[in-house]
């Protein structure tokens, strides 16, 4: 198998990525705080305020589920017999554990998020409600370790536009988690 390793200039490229998604779902928790879960039932009037509630769930479904593979993964993906080139928390000297998130909200993330699949009809009632909540806490808790991490200069040499960048996200996640 041929293997990937990451060069300094792709360690430090990569830390606006990582920036840019943990951002999202800081972003999209706010908004969710912000304008709650969206209308329970579907009417003519309220269309829009639905379509936007599952914007935004999909959206804070997508970045986590993104993220979970940053964060939980010790190795790389690989496509005949070839090593991808994934980017993984390990890369930085952060250790890959799992984010306290139930197994099966994971599992519907991966079936229900991105295929299309016969277990979504056999979802009824709460068992179809997504409990961002826990899985938001959980994975920004693990976002804030990163980021301190990174603030101690663990692992590769961060530069100094990312340590204030990541000062930033800490402050925000900290908010968050005192606002929800």
């Amino acid at each position: 198998m041929t293997t990937f390793t990451p060069s300094q200039t792709q360690l430090t490229g990569a830390l606006d990525d990582i920036a840019y998604e943990i951002e999202q779902l800081i972003g999209i928790c706010f908004h969710m705080i912000r304008h709650g879960p969206g209308p329970e039932q579907a009417t003519a009037e309220n269309q829009e305020a639905i379509l936007t509630a599952n914007v935004y769930l999909e959206a804070f479904l997508l970045h986590t589920r993104v993220l979970l593979d940053f964060f939980e993964h010790r190795t790389r993906s690989s496509r005949h017999g070839n090593e991808l080139n994934d980017v993984l928390a390990l890369d930085y000297g952060f250790p890959a554990t799992p984010v306290g998130i139930d197994r099966r909200l994971r599992e519907r993330i991966n079936q229900d998020l991105t295929h299309l699949s016969y277990s979504r009809t056999l979802r009824q009632g709460s068992a179809k409600d997504w409990l961002p909540e826990p899985m938001a806490r959980a994975l920004l808790a693990r976002c804030d370790e990163f980021a301190a991490h990174l603030q101690l200069g663990r692992g590769p040499s961060v530069p100094d536009a990312s340590r204030v960048r990541y000062s930033e996200i800490r402050r925000l996640v900290a908010e968050l988690l005192r606002t929800s």
